[in-house]
């Protein structure tokens, strides 16, 4: 296994992303418009002792950029809690202004995607959602050109990132298996690159397979790979 650079922004010590490389920040900043810029360290440490941690986040001059991948319809309010504590934390600490972004799965509503924290006053993070886009049809199409040494795009790999957060007749947690399957079959693509989306699929591995012994599995094998 290649080593890698330590990875901040992971809600798990123990899988603290090592095998993450610098161009992840880049991949993350290219699907989600954002200009690449340095990582930062998102640990929270409370007065209670818990370290909390957010998915990502990167540092441009003038503000930081933070990502969370949301899964469950439930304790969204909690969880926008927990995300409003960071923002605020962050934002003292760097002592600039702090976007959330907040990527959802198909199944969240969007509007949905709000949080009353004072009367009158609310947290509105904005939500991207990739549920206009039909992840079985992706997964078919670069399974069809990997099956018949149809060289895949740029973009088309990339994609495999973000797939398992689009449209899907399967739970997130098996997309997340098959496109893995997938990605790891593919060999004709540049090494930093394949490390990248291998990476966000880990992340998604963790938050969308419910199976311990099944995530573990997939997070080793992916170990081996990077």
């Amino acid at each position: 296994m290649k080593k890698n650079k330590i990875y901040h922004g992971y809600h798990h010590e123990d899988l603290t992303l090592k095998f993450l490389k610098e161009n992840t920040t880049k991949y993350i900043a290219k699907i989600t418009g954002a200009e690449f810029c340095d990582e930062i360290n998102v640990e929270l440490i409370n007065l209670k002792p818990k370290v909390l941690r957010i998915d990502y986040g990167i540092k441009k001059k003038d503000k930081i950029i933070l990502y969370e991948f949301l899964s469950t319809k439930s304790n969204i309010a909690n969880i926008l809690r927990r995300i409003f504590l960071y923002v605020a934390r962050i934002g003292y600490d760097y002592q600039l202004k702090v976007k959330i972004n907040l990527v959802v799965t198909p199944e969240i509503d969007k509007n949905q995607v709000v949080l009353e924290y004072s009367p009158g006053q609310f947290f509105r993070p904005e939500a991207i959602s990739f549920k206009d886009y039909d992840g079985d049809k992706l997964l078919s199409n670069i399974t069809y050109k990997v099956k018949n040494n149809i060289k895949l795009t740029c973009n088309e790999f990339l994609a495999l990132g973000i797939l398992p957060l689009m449209k899907t007749k399967h739970e997130a947690g098996v997309q997340v298996v098959k496109t893995l399957e997938l990605a790891r079959k593919i060999t004709d693509i540049d090494d930093e690159l394949k490390d990248s989306v291998l990476g966000i699929l880990i992340v998604l591995a963790d938050k969308f397979i419910e199976n311990q012994d099944l995530k573990n599995k997939v997070i080793d094998v992916i170990k081996m790979e990077i």
